[in-house]
């Protein structure tokens, strides 16, 4: 993601309306934003987050709005960036106050609003709606953007001391950043598949052996039993044979004392 454009209007320090035109640095540029303590450097950050997500690193949530604007005045945030060659926009008006259209000095509150557009080139291209609605924007922004606002905040902008958070959180927490950062999706998809493939080949494999055994088992069986009956015959003739040994011994030594009268 590249940012193009940041402009408001209300926001914190700036109460008149501000713009930062990031297409004015080069590409490999590297750049600083710098200024004393309370300037807004922080608001800036924290109004690119609000636009992408709805929600900020330093937890100011929706009261990014100037404490000094008057009734009235709509306190917005238009963030112009680029992913790839796809140039987005979007603007997000924050809960003010405004007059009764009737002459009262009474006030309606204005609820906060939203538009994410395409364009199709920058800084004049056509414009296209893509969502209105705060859940669908921010729905669509995750898809575009690649991460949530807790993943953005550690990858792409770390709030002070947030590094070392991302160094020391949990392995689990780590792998799943990590895997987001480098999308790695595909490669669990590919894990997913061969253990897939693993487990219908194991299938197939125990129901083709289930099968062969089932064919060849009255062959099986029959080869059992004329072992067994081999097996008893033979265990017959055995005892048979054994039992004329004791008869030959005494015709062997009677024949041999017969020979030595001789």
């Amino acid at each position: 993601m590249r940012p193009l454009c940041l402009e408001i209007n209300a926001i914190g320090p700036f109460l008149q309306k501000k713009i930062i035109n990031f297409d004015q640095i080069d590409n490999n540029a590297l750049f600083l934003i710098h200024g004393n303590t309370g300037i807004g450097k922080s608001f800036i950050f924290d109004a690119m987050c609000y636009t992408l997500f709805g929600k900020t690193p330093s937890n100011r949530g929706s009261n990014l709005k100037s404490d000094h604007a008057s009734v009235g005045i709509e306190p917005s945030i238009i963030f112009s960036f680029s992913v790839g060659k796809n140039i987005f926009q979007v603007k997000r008006i924050l809960s003010y106050e405004r007059k009764q259209k009737k002459r009262t000095s009474k006030t309606v509150k204005e609820a906060e609003s939203g538009l994410l557009l395409r364009m199709s080139a920058w800084p004049n291209g056509d414009k296209k709606t893509i969502a209105t609605k705060k859940t669908d924007i921010n729905s669509h922004l995750k898809k575009i953007i690649g991460f949530d606002a807790n993943q953005f905040s550690q990858v792409i902008l770390l709030p002070l001391g947030e590094f070392r958070k991302l160094l020391l959180s949990e392995s689990i927490d780590r792998e799943n950043l990590l895997s987001r950062l480098f999308n790695s999706d595909i490669y669990d998809e590919i894990q997913n598949l061969l253990n897939e493939n693993r487990k219908k080949t194991d299938r197939k494999t125990l129901k083709d052996a289930s099968k062969l055994l089932k064919q060849n088992l009255p062959e099986l069986e029959a080869n059992i039993k004329k072992s067994s009956q081999e097996l008893i015959y033979y265990s017959e003739k055995l005892e048979e044979e054994s039992l004329k040994i004791p008869a030959a011994i005494k015709k062997f030594e009677k024949e041999k004392k017969s020979s030595k009268k001789n």
